[in-house]
């Protein structure tokens, strides 16, 4: 959750700075852009194929297994948090709802 977090927050702060390299109006088209990208994969990508029955157990819970979680999202949210803060979104709020939804 931290992790998402800081990759949400850093990447939207990131943004916005990319939003005031440019120039107006064009950021936001950019960002568009992205979330349609990211909106397009998310729909075209299968899921994946379940190896077996699903056991739970603490080994489920380990550092390694949190952190296979945790890189992915925190990657994901790179591209949308530059995308955001390129749009406007504020790097508290998105690092802050980030952390709720994860």
């Amino acid at each position: 959750s931290i992790a998402n977090a800081a990759g949400a927050f850093i990447s939207c702060a990131g943004g916005q700075i990319l939003e005031q390299a440019l120039f107006q109006g064009i950021a936001p088209i950019l960002a568009g852009l992205a979330f349609l990208y990211l909106a397009y994969d998310e729909f075209t990508t299968p899921p994946p194929k379940k190896q077996g029955p699903e056991v739970n157990t603490l080994d489920n819970t380990s550092c390694v297994n949190i952190m296979k979680l945790a890189i992915p999202m925190t990657l994901n949210n790179l591209a949308g948090g530059v995308a955001g803060g390129a749009a406007g979104v504020k790097p508290i709020l998105s690092g802050v709802m980030a952390f709720i939804a994860s």
